[in-house]
């Protein structure tokens, strides 16, 4: 691991995710999506594949976003294994 990367504060927001995934199948993360018309930014993640362990092991995404692009964003969406979690997200 490397150092934690600088973000201007006053340009972008941070934003952390954490899930759980099996420990033979990580999740990648697609392209996410802002709709502004929606007031929604969507989070995909790839769907696993092949014979995946049973173990739920933690990890932590961190996306760093231009605060320009999510001043009016109301709820998060995270698409992950199938299901949609949608929660409210302020900036």
């Amino acid at each position: 691991m490397g150092n934690a990367p600088n973000a201007d504060f006053q340009e972008k927001s941070v934003v952390f995710i954490g899930l759980q995934e099996s420990g033979s199948c990580p999740y990648k993360l697609k392209e996410i999506t802002i709709d502004k018309a929606k007031k929604a930014i969507t989070v995909p993640f790839s769907d696993t594949k092949g014979n995946c362990t049973a173990d739920a092991t933690p990890r932590t995404f961190v996306l760093e976003l231009e605060n320009e692009m999510i001043r009016d964003i109301e709820e998060l969406i995270i698409v992950q294994s199938g299901y949609t979690t949608e929660m409210p997200f302020t900036n």
